[in-house]
Formats: structure tokens, sequence, C-alpha cells
């Protein structure tokens, strides 16, 4: 397996660990051990809100992750452009999530600028 499908592997973990650090959050802040129903919107708190704005971030930029390595996988164009790309992606994807919960937000968007740039380094792979 190639260092681009790791990396599309472990994202998923990623974007599982967003989705449970909302849960939690979330819950904590209702004082509920669990989320009755979506039909009651509630106002979140401090971390629950960055944790669903760090959720909804982190999913705005995947779907283009997952399509790039999908494309690179299929034309075999992986490399080391593509390998920095997808490590960039996802190291800066995971740095992002705790950085926001603690309200870092120079540093966070640090993170997210570096993760945009393996976004573009593996668009521009089968370019070069």
């Amino acid at each position: 397996m190639t260092i681009e499908l790791y990396c599309l592997l472990f994202s998923t973990v990623l974007g599982f660990l967003h989705v449970m650090t909302q849960v939690v959050t979330q819950a904590r802040e209702r004082k509920t051990p669990y989320d009755p129903n979506r039909d009651n919107p509630v106002v979140l708190g401090l971390y629950g809100g960055r944790a669903q704005r760090a959720l909804q971030n982190f999913l705005e930029t995947y779907p283009l992750f997952i399509a790039a390595i999908v494309v690179l996988t299929f034309v075999e164009e992986e490399g080391f452009i593509s390998n920095l790309g997808a490590m960039l992606y996802l190291g800066a994807r995971t740095a992002y999530l705790p950085l926001y919960i603690a309200g870092l937000g120079p540093i966070r968007s640090i993170a997210w600028g570096l993760s945009l740039l393996g976004l573009v380094l593996l668009f521009l792979t089968p370019l070069v």
C-alpha cells in the first residue's frame, strides 16, 4: 500500500476523532451522557462550538483529499511530491483539531494553511 493510501486510511480515523470530539464536548456541555436527538437545536458552549466548527472545517476539505488520493492511485502517479502532500495534509489536519479546541487561533491558521499546501501538492503531482 502506498503512503498516500495509508494517509487516506489514517484520515478516516481522524474524521472519527473529529466526530467523537464534537459528540463528547457537546454532551458534557449539556450535562447529558448522550445526545437524545438533533431536532431541538441547542446553544453550544465554548468547546462544543469549537469542536463543531473544527469538524465542519475538516469536512470542507476532506472530499478534496479523498478525490486527490483516488486519482493519484488510479493514474499511478505517486511519488515524492504526493507523499509529501498527503503526509502534510494528514499531519496538519491532525494538529488542527487540538489547536482549534484550545483556541490557539494563529497557530491553528498555520496548520490550516499547511493542510491546504498538502492538497495543492497532491493536485500538482499528475501535472508535473
